[in-house]
C-alpha cells in the first residue's frame, strides 16, 4: 500500500523512523517535502514558514496524498497536548477524506481539538501506536452513499481477470476509472466511485 505520512515537522525524525518501519513491512511511503532536512536540523520557525510559502509545500503534500492509498497522521503528544493534530495535519486529513483515502491516526483523537467532531466524521482508523493494524493488502476501496472505504474485493465477481490483476499489483483507482467495463459494472451496481 502507498502511505503518505502527515504530522508536525517537529517530529520529522520520528516520521523517518516510522516510515522506515512501514517500508520494512512492504509499504511504499511518501513524506512531506524536506523531511530529512528538518530531521537533521530541527529548523527554526522562520525557515519552516519561508519554505512553506516559497516551495508551496501544501500543494506538494496534496499531490502525495493524491498518489497514495492512505495517510498516516503521526499525532504525537506536543507539550501538554496529547495526540496533537495541528492545522496542516487537519487540512491534509480533509484532503484525504475528500479524495476517498483511508485515514490512520497513530494515537486517539485528541480531546482538546475544537475540530474533534470533524475528525470523527472522517472515520479515521485509530492505531493506538500499533503499526501492524495497517493492512498490507489494503486493495482498492471506494465511497458511495455516505459509506467510506468499501473494499473492491466485495465486487470481485464482477471484475474481469485483467482488472483483478491490476487491482492486486497497482491498487490504482484512476486507471480503473478509465476502464469502460469497470465504469459500466459500477453503474449496474448503482455504486459510484
Amino acid at each position: 500500500m502507498v502511505i503518505t505520512i502527515c504530522g508536525s515537522m517537529e517530529f520529522a525524525d520520528k516520521m523517518l523512523s516510522i516510515g522506515s518501519t512501514l517500508e520494512g513491512r512492504g509499504h511504499r511511503v511518501l513524506y512531506p517535502k524536506y523531511t530529512p532536512h528538518f530531521a537533521q536540523h530541527q529548523s527554526i520557525k522562520e525557515e519552516k514558514a519561508r519554505l512553506r510559502n516559497n516551495e508551496d509545500l501544501i500543494r506538494s503534500h496534496y499531490e502525495n496524498i493524491e498518489k497514495s492509498d492512505a495517510i498516516l497522521v503521526l499525532n504525537f503528544d506536543k507539550g501538554e497536548h496529547k495526540g496533537w493534530i495541528g492545522a496542516n495535519s487537519f487540512l491534509e486529513m480533509g484532503f484525504a477524506h475528500i479524495l476517498g483515502k483511508r485515514i490512520y491516526l497513530l494515537k486517539p483523537i485528541p480531546q482538546f481539538a475544537y475540530f474533534q467532531e470533524e475528525i470523527k466524521a472522517m472515520q479515521p482508523t485509530i492505531l493506538d501506536d500499533d503499526l501492524a493494524k495497517i493492512l498490507l493488502t489494503h486493495g482498492l476501496s471506494f465511497s458511495y452513499a455516505g459509506q467510506r472505504n468499501i473494499p473492491l474485493i466485495n465486487l470481485s465477481c464482477l471484475v474481469p481477470p485483467h482488472l483483478k490483476i491490476l487491482t492486486r499489483l497497482s491498487g490504482s483507482l484512476p486507471r480503473l476509472r478509465e476502464d469502460r467495463w469497470f465504469r459500466s459494472a459500477m453503474r449496474c451496481c448503482r455504486r459510484r466511485i
